[in-house]
């Protein structure tokens, strides 16, 4: 797509232009691979101007080095040339001044830059803006200055056909180029890909910081050297991230759901509540092969509402149940601010609302008295049961860490309450066995879980 006074430019050129847009330390890593390229990258030339200034110009291929005359097809195609040019030999490039005009475009008239100038960044000198001595605070942060003076730049004249041509081009630089170790931290280099932002994006809806996700990263590319992008990089964007949600996120969350409502044509259930600040308290969502699962396998349901809070001060609270394969299965899951019994009685409403208002036969859950409450007055048919697994986890708090280390009192107990195989004569007296061997006939929470063994 470009061409020069005396011909057309190589393949390899074209390759290159469309690589520069990827990474372009990859393009200098390509390069350097050829000992004759490596060579001619690494080994600039160093002249003297009439005044004495030091004046360094890259050895570069020929066939990438721009020149007087050169036409292109677009802006931007311009643009990246010279990006891979300074890609390799060693320094970066910035845009410098533009002059538009308005020209005449098939029947429309169009502003367009008729010159462009493309410059290095070491352009220039340093000019400290004036401080306000109004201000309360006049101190300013204090950077590197990375200005010197240098020359090098191309100039780009808009021609007849939409065309760019190069009619000014300054070889020497005023400074010493960039070596092949500090090109990946070139701030070309460390834009991050949108690859890596979505992965970021997604490391960070499950509680994955940009420390981890960097780390991550090097395990997936390799090595550090091959992740584009420094720790730092990772972290600004999670930063932006951040304040892009802002306070946005519980609505992001609603509208996200409500999206997938309508993509689902009613397959998909979502419901919510807001206090009165409009803060979200309580959401509750099922997809389709949730409610399938529902149809074919609720008949039994266990409700967990012991996980742990994540920092919006929410409860993950899903309900699942086991398939006749024997894995688990979601039936729904839901989020709430508060484990009272209006936010029990709400949620499981929906549930049954969701449904059809199919209530399950059984319905697992812990000994939340709250829960217990909800229970009674939503489900009118289904029997409450408890998680045996809840309660078991409670037995060594209950009885003492004594008498769980030092004995063999949990083996015996869970030999009698884990056996299915027991009827209940053999079960009642195999747990009086165990409570007279350790002395635990009065135990209150113990004779209270034998009272209610029926649930």
């Amino acid at each position: 797509n470009m061409n020069e006074g005396d011909g057309a430019l190589p393949t390899s050129l074209i390759n290159s232009v469309t690589e520069i847009n990827h990474s372009t330390s990859s393009v200098v890593t390509d390069s350097s691979s050829n000992d004759d390229t490596s060579s001619l990258i690494n080994s600039p030339r160093v002249c003297y101007s009439p005044k004495g200034s030091k004046k360094y110009i890259a050895g570069c291929l020929h066939h990438l080095k721009p020149s007087v005359g050169m036409i292109f097809d677009s802006l931007k195609e311009a643009e990246l040339f010279y990006k891979v040019y300074a890609a390799h030999c060693g320094f970066q490039v910035r845009n410098g001044t533009d002059k538009k005009q308005k020209q005449t475009v098939g029947k429309e008239i169009v502003e367009v830059i008729v010159l462009k100038y493309l410059l290095c960044t070491k352009q220039g000198y340093f000019q400290p803006k004036p401080r306000n001595q109004d201000a309360e605070c006049s101190q300013t942060r204090k950077r590197s200055v990375t200005r010197s003076g240098c020359s090098a730049c191309i100039r780009l004249r808009y021609s007849s056909g939409g065309k760019y041509v190069i009619y000014y081009f300054h070889e020497g630089h005023s400074h010493p180029f960039l070596t092949p170790s500090s090109i990946p931290f070139t701030k070309e280099s460390r834009q991050l890909t949108q690859v890596q932002k979505q992965y970021i994006f997604n490391n960070a809806k499950v509680n994955i910081g940009h420390v981890k996700s960097y780390r991550m990263s090097k395990e997936h590319c390799g090595s550090y050297n091959n992740v584009r992008g420094t720790k730092t990089d990772f972290k600004n964007f999670y930063r932006d991230l951040k304040v892009y949600i802002g306070d946005k996120d519980a609505f992001m969350f609603k509208e996200n759901f409500e999206r997938n409502v309508q993509a689902s044509n009613g397959g998909f259930y979502f419901d919510y509540c807001v206090d009165k600040h409009k803060q979200l308290t309580r959401a509750f969502w099922a997809d389709s092969i949730c409610r399938k699962n529902y149809a074919l396998f609720g008949d039994v349901v266990t409700f967990d509402s012991t996980y742990d809070k994540n920092k919006y001060c929410l409860v993950f609270s899903p309900f699942t149940g086991v398939d006749h394969h024997q894995k688990c299965v979601t039936f729904g899951s839901a989020l709430l601010s508060k484990e009272d019994t209006a936010s029990f009685v709400w949620l499981f409403e929906t549930f049954l609302k969701c449904m059809g208002n199919c209530e399950p036969y059984c319905l697992l859950t812990d000994q939340d008295p709250a829960m217990s409450i909800a229970i009674e007055k939503v489900f009118k048919t289904t029997k409450p049961r408890l998680c045996m697994w809840h309660i078991m986890r409670k037995v060594p708090d209950k009885v003492g860490p004594v008498l769980c280390r030092e004995t063999d009192f949990l083996k015996k107990l869970n030999a009698v309450v884990w056996d299915s195989d027991l009827d209940p004569t053999q079960f009642v007296s195999g747990w009086e066995a165990v409570m007279k061997e350790f002395s635990l006939e009065n135990h209150d929470w113990l004779s209270y879980m034998f009272k209610i063994k029926h649930k």
